[in-house]
């Protein structure tokens, strides 16, 4: 897991295949783990999800920073009195403030490398900041999907 967003009534997780069929088994084990979780505590039966999870090849250096840009933004955007939903995300884990086992910022803050993990941080929350236009907008104008449906 490299990137993740948990917002109000959908997930982003940006992963990095080691099998090829790695994302799609994680995917499934994921979704149907906690359906039965949630329906078990909600003494519920029957699907949780509208639709099958959406799902994108990222092909070059630029489209993985700029999707991880895109995550990250996409939580700091809304707005609630009660709940910082950039604690749901990676963030805090791509500024040092979060550590676990299982989230791996270290593979995008290295194109961010410096001398320092400060400056390194920095440098991220530079790229996040630093361009005027939304990533979603530079990941169209570039040609790159953000989604397809998986089968």
């Amino acid at each position: 897991l490299l990137c993740f967003a948990l917002m109000p009534n959908h997930f982003h997780l940006l992963l990095r295949n080691k099998t090829e069929r790695g994302i799609r088994m994680f995917m499934q084990r994921l979704t149907t783990a906690y359906v039965m979780y949630f329906n078990k505590k909600y003494n519920r039966i029957g699907s949780l999800f509208q639709n099958i999870y959406k799902a994108s090849l990222v092909t070059t250096d630029s489209y993985l920073l700029h999707l991880s840009r895109y995550i990250h933004l996409n939580s700091s955007t809304l707005r609630s009195k009660t709940i910082d939903f950039q604690q749901f995300s990676s963030l805090p884990y791509f500024l040092e403030t979060k550590h676990a086992e299982w989230i791996n910022p270290k593979f995008i803050l290295s194109y961010f490398e410096s001398e320092t993990k400060l400056a390194q941080n920095f440098g991220y929350m530079n790229f996040m900041s630093a361009l005027s236009s939304d990533s979603e907008e530079l990941l169209k104008a570039s040609d790159l999907t953000l989604e397809f449906t998986c089968d």
